[in-house]
């Protein structure tokens, strides 16, 4: 082929003859052109190939730059600042004391005279019960108690004619052995006289001795029989006032069929309908006292050889700060969490509920004070069967009525930490200290506080930079290395940003 290319290069140097004249000249030989001429174009396309080729390995191997569009409000300056370490969590408010509030008889509801929320005084009327079988009870004991009366009364009349009759046996003794002396006298003196003889004076003697012997002894019997008497007397009496604080407390449960609030509060748990049967001691509410209040919070299990009683936590509602203090930790530990529970240290008059003043009530009746009720007579007890159930003014209508009228005034002018709200609470986990500090921001979302953006001096481009971030709050993060006073970041997230370590803007 080589030669076959030499012959061709070789018939093209031989002269031709002249087309337009037809002679027999020579044409002028061309010079043989350089190769890399023939295949300048393969050359060119293999070069920027080449080219390509070396852009893309110096992309691969160099930082990756993305083109982006930042804002100032993306931006954030790394501080030296105080950094306090809390715990932001939801709290939820309930009383500090809280009081059970049981059906003393059981019965069926007749009437409900509070509802849920309802905020109540010490003898309010909660529930009124209706059981037949008690005031029957009632009706057999207080006829019971009747005719035990008539028969102490009787026995007493029996007892005291006794002690007329004993008094006037012992009257009568006396008299006799008075007699007899004077006799024993004017025997003596006639003896003196000679009227009667020394054998007739010891007569009248022995018969002195004797009788007053015997009187004497019946003396002393009456006197004993006295006695016996005044202690039957007492023990009568005793008996029957026994027999009148039994019907008493009979009548008691009568009283006890109507629930009263045990003490000033918010009363809640109120589970009864009417018709619905309570049995004796069953829980038919409870009662939140409103002038202490405690929160019970649930932090992650990360916190529980941190978290410890005394430290101080705070929440503000409307304005009001609100200070408290961990109180007590549950040390089990459930779905990754423990529980807390927190009091108030600092209990303003505003934080202190105003609770409506009491009703007048009426004097003896179920709402008097334990110990202040007086018990003149039995008869007063069993009248006391015939007369209504007592109630407030206003109570009584149940939930198709207004309810407690009047009461939950309390709730009003005041802003106030009400049971089962949530507050937001900050717990303090120490004191402040001096430390940079940046602020929180989604960047942690896709980097976790393994490296940031930092923005240049140009405040054009940021690359990545790697740091270590130590404790956090619900505002900043703490700063252990990577990053200076002053050195500015980006803080959004930077899920646009993908694999690139450098950004413009």
């Amino acid at each position: 082929m080589e030669k076959n290319k030499n012959s061709q290069l070789h018939f093209d140097s031989l002269p031709r003859k002249n087309a337009a004249g037809g002679g027999s000249a020579m044409d002028i030989p061309l010079p043989p052109r350089p190769w890399y001429v023939k295949y300048r174009k393969y050359i060119i396309g293999g070069a920027v190939l080449a080219a390509l080729m070396i852009y893309a390995m110096v992309l691969q191997l160099g930082p990756r730059t993305l083109k982006v569009t930042i804002g100032d409000e993306q931006m954030a300056v790394a501080t030296e600042g105080e950094f306090l370490e809390y715990i932001d969590v939801n709290g939820v408010v309930s009383p500090a004391t809280s009081m059970r509030v049981n059906a003393q008889e059981g019965g069926t509801v007749e009437r409900i005279c509070c509802r849920n929320g309802d905020v109540v005084r010490r003898g309010d009327t909660i529930l009124v019960l209706s059981n037949p079988k008690v005031l029957e009870e009632i009706a057999a004991e207080r006829q019971t108690y009747e005719l035990q009366q008539m028969q102490h009364r009787q026995q007493l009349i029996e007892m005291q004619q006794k002690s007329i009759t004993l008094r006037s046996q012992a009257l009568q003794a006396n008299f006799e052995l008075k007699k007899m002396a004077q006799d024993y006298e004017l025997a003596e003196e006639e003896a003196r006289m000679g009227v009667k003889s020394q054998a007739q004076l010891k007569v009248a003697r022995d018969e002195y001795d004797y009788n007053r012997q015997r009187t004497l002894l019946n003396i002393e019997s009456l006197h004993q029989d006295s006695v016996l008497n005044i202690i039957g007397r007492q023990l009568i009496e005793q008996q029957m006032a026994m027999e009148a604080q039994r019907l008493a407390n009979s009548i008691s449960r009568r009283d006890a069929l109507v629930v009263l609030a045990p003490t000033d509060g918010q009363i809640s748990n109120i589970n009864a309908t009417i018709g619905a049967q309570i049995a004796a001691g069953e829980q038919v509410g409870e009662i939140g006292v409103l002038t202490d209040y405690k929160l019970t919070a649930r932090l992650n299990e990360y916190y529980i050889d941190r978290v410890h009683t005394g430290l101080s936590a705070t929440a503000v509602l409307k304005g009001q700060r609100y200070v408290f203090e961990v109180s007590r930790t549950t040390p089990q530990v459930q779905d990754h969490s423990f529980a807390i529970e927190l009091k108030q240290k600092n209990i303003t008059q505003q934080t202190q509920r105003t609770l409506p003043q009491p009703l007048p009530v009426r004097e003896g009746s179920i709402y008097s004070q334990p110990g202040n009720t007086t018990d003149n007579s039995s008869e007063e007890s069993a009248e006391s069967l015939s007369t209504p159930l007592p109630h407030r003014e206003g109570q009584g209508e149940g939930l198709q009525g207004g309810g407690l009228e009047g009461q939950g005034e309390g709730l009003q002018g005041f802003s106030l930490l009400l049971p089962g709200q949530t507050l937001r609470l900050q717990i303090e986990l120490g004191k402040p200290e001096r430390r940079l500090i940046i602020p929180r921001g989604s960047f942690y979302a896709q980097t976790g506080g393994q490296w940031v953006m930092l923005v240049d001096e140009t405040g054009h481009s940021a690359h990545r930079t790697p740091i270590k971030l130590g404790r956090q709050n619900t505002e900043h993060y703490e700063v252990l290395s990577g990053l200076h006073a002053g050195d500015r970041i980006l803080i959004s997230g930077y899920e646009a940003f993908g694999d690139a370590e450098v950004v413009e803007w």
